[in-house]
């Protein structure tokens, strides 16, 4: 079963496994959804040795996102996910759930400050492929 929603103790657990998968290059379906920011809309991925080379949208949010240069910075990769999970403050990540065969975090919910209302950030992760190199 997945962790509890809030359970960010696995992230260190989930960031292990990741790791020892030995998995650096890859595809990823990314879908973010809340805040006010940049990354909004469903995205495929392309990492390579652990850095985000390409992003594609795959909905018209995701388009219109992609057509941004500086949108690559901003994106996440699974290990800089994971990182975060790890040092955040449980109280300021109010769900999270880890695929617990693979470490990856398949959904996680930021949110720095509960009364604004704009500063939350999610992710879905769906459809990881290892790419190999």
């Amino acid at each position: 079963g997945l962790a509890h929603p809030t359970d960010v103790r696995g992230a260190a657990d989930a960031r292990a496994t990741w790791t020892s998968s030995g998995v650096d290059s890859y595809t990823v379906t990314m879908t973010s959804s809340c805040g006010e920011r940049l990354m909004i809309g469903q995205f495929e991925v392309t990492v390579v040795d652990g850095s985000v080379t390409l992003v594609t949208g795959l909905d018209e949010p995701g388009r219109r996102a992609s057509t941004v240069p500086t949108l690559r910075e901003v994106v996440p990769t699974i290990t800089g996910l994971l990182d975060r999970l790890v040092s955040a403050d449980p109280a300021h990540v109010p769900e999270v759930s880890f695929d617990e065969a693979t470490g990856i975090p398949t959904h996680v919910l930021f949110d720095p400050s509960p009364q604004a209302v704009d500063d939350e950030e999610c992710y879905d992760l769906t459809h990881v492929t290892p790419t190999g190199s």
